[in-house]
């Protein structure tokens, strides 16, 4: 296995997520998720938290493959119209429909967020005519050959996805890329994608990693409470290896696990100066 490599510098320094630009050479950004929720209250509250907590952006996960496209804009346009009326911050919309996101596009998201891997060509056009950014993420089914890494699989992967946009018209500013670790199984896999992380960053696309649906370390015996202390490590580790959005439920944690490694990568920077 090939050593860890610090990512001092990253490719792409800057992200776009519509009007709002981001500094992302040493501090992450950390984006909340909004999951599905059928009361405005509930979400406005929720929403408001994440953002007192340090969220630079939320990720409003309310639609579903599962149901009618016309169900599913009646769900999803009003919790995006609410929280753009009344949050002045880059809003995500995971859908996997170019119908619902053009249309929460037009309500005042700024972000698509495709967990499907197709990279479909109408959803990228929809981006790109908006003038948008896109989040792609690894559904757990990216192809591995037989005997071949992770990363190598993950590589592949994310390269289709990065070239597809390219071909669409977009900046890879505004281009976001998550192999989808918290998709995977417990066990040495995800662990050990996670280590190579370097080489995804190296690709040239901001890497993003995904720690809301399950923790990435294997299950410890005991009362759990290593839980978040191991989503912080993955966190920080992911950092240091080029990860420059951090994509959770836990806001408060990745801030400030963000913010500990932008002093640690700005430091080593003072000192050459």
């Amino acid at each position: 296995m090939a050593p860890w490599s610090v990512v001092w510098e990253v490719p792409c320094p800057e992200v776009a997520l519509g009007r709002h630009r981001f500094d992302v050479r040493h501090r992450a950004l950390v984006m909340g998720t909004v999951s599905r929720s059928t009361e405005i209250d509930g979400l406005m509250t929720c929403a408001e938290r994440l953002r007192s907590d340090g969220a630079n952006a939320l990720d409003v996960d309310c639609s579903s493959p599962c149901v009618p496209i016309e169900e599913d804009l009646d769900r999803t346009i009003p919790m995006i119209e609410t929280l753009h009326a009344r949050l002045d911050m880059p809003l995500a919309v995971t859908t996997p429909h170019a119908q619902v996101l053009r249309a929460a596009l037009a309500a005042g998201a700024v972000v698509g967020h495709d967990t499907s891997g197709s990279i479909d060509a109408g959803y990228l056009e929809v981006v790109a005519a908006a003038g948008a950014s896109v989040l792609v993420t690894g559904s757990g089914t990216i192809s591995q050959r037989p005997g071949e890494p992770p990363i190598d699989a993950a590589r592949r992967a994310l390269t289709v996805w990065g070239e597809a946009t390219e071909v669409a018209g977009l900046p890879r500013d505004r281009v976001l890329l998550d192999a989808g670790l918290h998709r995977m199984s417990f066990g040495p896999r995800p662990l050990e994608l996670l280590r190579s992380h370097h080489r995804l960053a190296e690709l040239g696309w901001p890497i993003v990693i995904s720690t809301s649906d399950v923790p990435l370390i294997p299950v410890l015996p005991g009362d759990g409470s290593h839980v978040p202390i191991g989503r912080y490590a993955v966190q920080a580790l992911g950092i240091a290896l080029g990860v420059r959005v951090l994509r959770t439920h836990d806001v408060r944690g990745a801030r400030r696990t963000a913010d500990v490694m932008a002093a640690v990568l700005s430091a080593r920077e003072a000192r050459s100066a």
